[in-house]
């Protein structure tokens, strides 16, 4: 089967995504993949993209374009590295930022008690936002990532 999975990043300087071997000691992306894989299910695995980012005094945002193809379901899972200490907010829409009637479509953040996975209900493109707050004491600098899981099944 063909796995027809693309992403459009928008990003900073500041990121590097969708790299699975990081220059992060902090995240190990690999690990994170093997031990979540199970949050996929009923869902068969295709792939992950891994945002690195450093947790500084300025707060930070970022976009990626997920693209839900016809005759396939998917299910996203939202994995963050174990080390982060801060909240990281992510937040899902219909359209792109320059749209004025964008709409909310899923909300949640990193240490949420609800489940970190999101199943896009039609084909289309989605809009996914991570926001990294700024580090509580500015003095200091943190690494982490979000590892973002993607399965599909072929709808029947």
């Amino acid at each position: 089967m063909k796995n027809i999975i693309r992403f459009a990043l928008i990003s900073t300087a500041f990121f590097s995504p969708f790299t699975v071997n990081t220059g992060f000691s902090q995240c190990k992306s690999k690990e994170i993949v093997k031990s979540s894989k199970t949050k996929l299910q009923p869902y068969k695995y295709s792939g992950a993209a891994v945002n690195d980012f450093i947790i500084d005094d300025k707060s930070k945002m970022i976009d990626i374009e997920f693209t839900v193809y016809e005759g396939q379901e998917y299910r996203l899972v939202f994995c963050p590295s174990l080390n982060l200490t801060q909240d990281i907010k992510i937040s899902i829409y219909d359209k792109r930022k320059n749209f004025k009637s964008r709409k909310l479509i899923f909300e949640t953040s990193s240490k949420s008690e609800n489940p970190l996975f999101f199943d896009p209900p039609k084909s289309g493109n989605y809009y996914i936002e991570y926001t990294i707050p700024a580090n509580e004491n500015p003095e200091t600098k943190s690494e982490g990532c979000m590892v973002l899981m993607i399965g599909y099944q072929t709808k029947k």
